[in-house]
Parts: C-alpha cells; structure tokens; sequence
C-alpha cells in the first residue's frame, strides 16, 4: 500500500511540475503568491491570458493548517492580505482566485 501512495506522491509531484513549467513557457511574469511552498499546492491551473489560479478553498486549508488558524481567521487573512493585496491591480499577471464550492 504504501508503495502505491509513494507512487501517486511521486506523480503529482511530476504534473505540478509540468504545469509550473507551462506557467513559466507562457507568461514568465505570471504573479504566484508567496512563500510558494505553503502555496503552489493551492494551483489548480492557468487562463488563456497565463494568469496563475489558485483554489480557494485550498489556500483557507494551508492557512488554517500551515499557520494555525482558525478557518474564520484564515478567511480574513485571505481577503484582507491575499486578495487585497491584487483588488484594484490592473497588472495582468496578477492570479486569479477560484471560488469552487
């Protein structure tokens, strides 16, 4: 069993790489939220303009996990120094956020 979930570890690993290096091909100065290694987990995927997006939903889990938070204070954090961060920004590189139910 464990060799099988090494397996799949090991596979995942290679498409978030894959699709790092897609991001990079296609916009080099698409914005990725930082520290990448709490984030790029949070990835699901880039737009037709190389816009980097992130899952919602799995960036609350990596605050709420990652920096001990409450889920009602990772939503805060989330909006008030992540989001607010990029509100009003006309940069097109900036990320977009998918807020999958």
């Amino acid at each position: 069993m464990n060799d099988i979930i090494e397996k799949l570890r090991a596979e995942r690993e290679v498409e978030r790489e894959e699709l790092f290096d897609q991001i990079a091909e296609y916009n080099p100065n698409a914005m990725l939220l930082e520290p990448r290694d709490q984030f790029d987990h949070s990835v699901i995927g880039y737009s037709l303009e190389g816009r980097v997006i992130y899952s919602y939903r799995q960036i609350i889990e990596s605050l709420a996990t990652d920096d001990e938070m409450g889920e009602e204070d990772a939503v805060e954090y989330f909006d008030y120094n992540i989001r607010g961060t990029f509100e009003g920004m006309n940069d097109p590189n900036r990320p977009i956020f998918a807020f999958e139910k």
